[in-house]
């Protein structure tokens, strides 16, 4: 079983004792799918029991629509978290389509750098990538926290025209699935926004991040080596246009 970008597929007879995946009973039983899906039940587990000591990289395949989070404590810490939701999906009785699934994957932690910039609350920006898709920007943040976090922060990343606000993609981190309060230290955690740019620019495309509770709208400092303040938003390298 290997991880891919969008998650992991199944090659059957390729034991590795340093890989286990688990799904969710409900899903397993329920979905006729996903049987199909993973070549063998032997592959795969439906019991959390069966989490293997020694286990490294895990995948979870989880209900989206109860409390799943006791789930999470079935992943490695300190790990690379990635986290993405499954199709829409809809049975015969059911008025809306609903998230058929939530997966979460977890790899050994990439070698520990400086971060790009420091948050209060101990969170830290590790890592970002600006990756063009068309009339896309796929801005991939990776984010780590010193020590637990109490609340659960908002985050913003906003797309500016010289001074001009041009597009926003502000939203709980990995789609809502792992809130900030969720956090273990140590973790790397992968949140992917998109933001549709304009198709012509007036001025030097800029683009900023950062992290905000959502009650107040109170933005997290930005802090240097000392702990000072410097400012509320990281400030990004876009594409050139």
């Amino acid at each position: 079983m290997c991880i891919r970008d969008r998650g992991w597929t199944a090659r059957a007879g390729e034991p590795n004792p340093g890989r286990w995946a688990f799904v969710e009973r409900r899903l397993w039983e329920e979905w006729a799918a996903v049987p199909f899906l993973i070549p063998a039940e032997d592959a795969v587990s439906t019991r959390p029991e069966d989490r293997p000591p020694a286990a490294r990289e895990v995948l979870l395949v989880l209900w989206p629509h109860q409390d799943y989070r006791e789930r999470l404590a079935l992943l490695p810490n300190p790990a690379r978290i990635r986290v993405w939701e499954g199709p829409p999906a809809r049975g015969d009785l059911d008025p809306v389509p609903f998230t058929a699934y939530v997966a979460f994957t977890a790899e050994p932690v990439e070698e520990e750098v400086e971060p790009l910039a420091r948050f209060e609350e101990g969170i830290a920006l590790s890592d970002a990538r600006v990756l063009p898709e068309g009339g896309v920007w796929r801005v991939v943040l990776e984010w780590t926290a010193a020590a637990p976090v109490e609340a659960d922060y908002t985050v913003f990343v906003h797309l500016w025209d010289g001074g001009t606000s041009v597009a926003q993609a502000d939203g709980d981190p990995a789609q809502g699935y792992y809130p900030t309060s969720w956090w273990r230290p140590g973790d790397q955690v992968v949140d992917v926004h998109r933001l549709e740019v304009p198709s012509a620019w007036q001025d030097t495309p800029r683009l900023t991040v950062g992290l905000y509770w959502r009650p107040t709208m109170q933005r997290l400092s930005v802090l240097d080596g000392e702990g000072r303040t410097t400012g509320d938003a990281v400030e990004l390298t876009p594409p050139k246009p």
